[in-house]
Order: structure tokens, then C-alpha cells, then sequence
């Protein structure tokens, strides 16, 4: 709790995130605020149950089904969807990671339970990435000096699955300082002796490179810190939703960036289309995959609709205005 109060008061002083023309940081802002107590300290409670109370992150489903889930239609949606959720993952081949890796309690999920398999949206979600780069990028995360970096990982369920799949990898995630906070208190909970880098050390540092990465077994980048990623300190770059979310300025930002530019491989899951949900025009030909052999590429099983309330009652399946890709790639020579 200390190093955690410590980055907070940091944070307030000198690395909060700006109101600006992008989704994400116009909610981070107001998001602290569900962290601090009145007098400007960490909430505990809020800590310890971070993930029930959505906290910088939305998990479903939200509530339990009893005893008042049931009378919502979005809820009773949201458990529909869990089973029909863990069915695709069955056949999509990823099941038995999951039965490896149930969910983390850390932050107090609403969990469910099926087939003994415990979950919820966004751990199904995780584990699908997970099996994606066991199936395609295995042997290069188990090589020596592996190196992975998360872009808008949130609290780092990805970076708690790699390392317990692919103990030598080295790890970074790319998000909000704010949701940095509590990346830090899930990772520290999992592995308490876990060498994790303080916002200060990021901000203060000219270059994130490998003599860098090897001081720490996780590395917390704050996004304005990411053009400081040296090319070549990361094998591997990864996102998962959030690049399609983002402004076009921002996109472009991580597309061109060094991290990305000099990485071996890449892996993505996101719309083909953003408008009309984002208000942006990005479409999957901004991703620039023809500089890739293509190891992974189809359109997602897992992503192509949910359950709506359509009043408080009654609930219909809704799908995305657009298709959702899958990608795995190797930069070509």
C-alpha cells in the first residue's frame, strides 16, 4: 500500500491525464476519483474491489443474477452471453487454457460458474489471446530475451497470463498512468516480490530500451511515454480493442512508433470498421498488414454481438456495426 500511495500522490502532482478529444482519457479523469478517499488517499475498498465496482475497467458480467440480476434484461443478457461465450471458446480450441488458468479473484470479480469453469467476459477475452500466441508466437516467447509489450493492457490480466504460460518472457504494458495504478496493485498481489517499476523512473528515463527492461520482471509505460520505446526492445507488440477506440492522432501515434516499427511480430484484435460506434474513420486497411506474413487472420467468433435491454424487463441480441479481426503477423524482410 505505500509504493501505491507514493505513485497516487505522483501521479496527482505531476502525471495526470488531460481532458482531451479522445474516449478513454476523457473518462480516466473522472475514474481517480473512485479512488481516492476525500482526503486525497487511496481507497482500499475501492482497491480490493476494483474490478466489482468497475473501476477503470468494464467487466462483465456486473452484477450477481441473484437475487436482482434476474429481473433486468441486461443482465440476464450478460449470463446468457457468458455460456454462449465459453462455448466459442470450446470450439475455437482455447477450453483447456482456461481450465489452467481460471479467473483471478484480485479486485473481487463477479465470477461465473459453468462446466467448472470459472470466468467472466473479459477473462474469456484474455484467454483467447493467450491461446493465440501460444499457437503462433510460442516459440519466439520462449526463446532468451523474449520481450512483449501490451498496448492498453488495463490492469494486466494478458501480462499475468503470459507470465504464468511463459515464465522468461519480459513483460511491459502501455495504458493510462491512472490505470497504472491498478495494473501495479493486480500484478503486486499476484507476485508480491515482483520487480515493478515506478511512473517516476518512466517519466524520468531518456530511453526505455533492454538495459532498462532487464532492471524489472514488469515494466508500467505510461502512454505519453511511449515514443520512448527504443525500436528493437520489443519483439513483439500486442493490442487488443482499444487501437479502433482512439482518435486517428493517437493511432497513428502507435502505429508509426518505434516500439511497433522495430518489432518481429504483431497481434491485434479489433473492428474492420470503427464509425458509426467511435468517431473515427479508421478501417482495417489503416493497420498496415501487408507489411506482415500473415500467421493468424480471420474474422472473430468471439465478437459479434451482445444482448441489449430493451426495457427493464426484456432483453435482444444486438450485433456490432462491424465485424471484429483477429490478427497474427510476422514483419516481412
Amino acid at each position: 500500500m505505500t509504493d501505491l500511495e507514493g505513485e497516487l500522490q505522483y501521479l496527482v502532482k505531476q502525471c495526470s491525464t488531460k481532458k482531451g478529444n479522445d474516449l478513454w482519457s476523457n473518462r480516466v479523469r473522472s475514474w481517480i476519483d473512485r479512488v481516492v478517499d476525500a482526503d486525497g488517499r487511496l481507497n482500499q475498498k475501492a482497491l480490493d474491489n476494483f474490478r466489482r465496482l468497475q473501476v477503470f475497467v468494464n467487466e462483465m458480467p456486473r452484477k450477481e443474477l441473484f437475487p436482482i440480476g434476474w429481473t433486468n434484461g441486461f443482465d440476464r443478457g450478460s449470463w446468457k452471453y457468458m455460456k454462449e461465450r465459453l462455448q466459442v471458446l470450446k470450439e475455437e480450441g482455447d477450453a483447456d487454457l482456461l481450465a489452467k488458468f481460471p479467473i483471478s479473484r484480485i479486485g473481487n470479480p463477479i465470477v461465473a460458474h459453468h462446466e467448472g469453469y470459472r470466468f467472466n467476459k473479459r477473462w474469456i477475452n484474455n484467454i483467447r489471446y493467450l491461446g493465440l500466441a501460444k499457437r503462433y508466437l510460442g516459440a519466439y516467447l520462449e526463446e532468451d530475451g523474449a520481450a512483449l509489450v501490451d498496448i492498453g493492457g488495463a490492469y494486466g490480466a494478458f501480462l499475468y497470463l503470459l507470465r504464468n504460460e511463459f515464465p522468461t518472457v519480459k513483460l511491459a504494458i502501455v495504458e493510462f498512468p491512472e490505470q497504472l495504478i491498478l495494473t501495479r496493485y493486480f500484478l503486486q498481489k499476484n507476485w508480491p516480490d515482483a520487480k515493478i517499476n515506478r511512473l517516476q523512473e518512466v517519466y524520468d528515463v531518456g530511453l526505455i530500451d533492454c538495459n532498462f527492461l532487464d532492471k524489472f520482471d514488469f515494466v508500467l509505460i505510461p502512454i505519453e511515454c511511449y515514443d520512448k520505446i527504443k525500436a528493437g526492445t520489443f519483439g513483439t507488440v500486442t493490442n487488443f480493442f482499444s487501437l479502433g477506440e482512439m482518435s486517428e492522432a493517437w493511432f497513428e501515434r502507435y502505429m508509426k512508433g518505434e516500439a511497433l516499427e522495430g518489432a518481429t511480430y504483431f497481434m491485434t484484435i479489433n473492428r474492420i470498421q470503427s464509425f458509426p460506434t467511435y468517431d473515427t474513420s479508421l478501417t482495417l486497411i489503416d493497420y498496415g498488414l501487408e507489411q506482415y506474413k500473415s500467421l493468424h487472420f480471420q474474422v472473430s467468433e468471439h465478437e459479434k454481438y451482445y444482448y441489449a435491454r430493451k426495457n427493464r424487463i426484456f432483453m435482444a441480441k444486438e450485433y456490432y456495426t462491424s465485424p471484429f479481426f483477429e490478427f497474427v503477423g510476422k514483419k516481412l524482410p
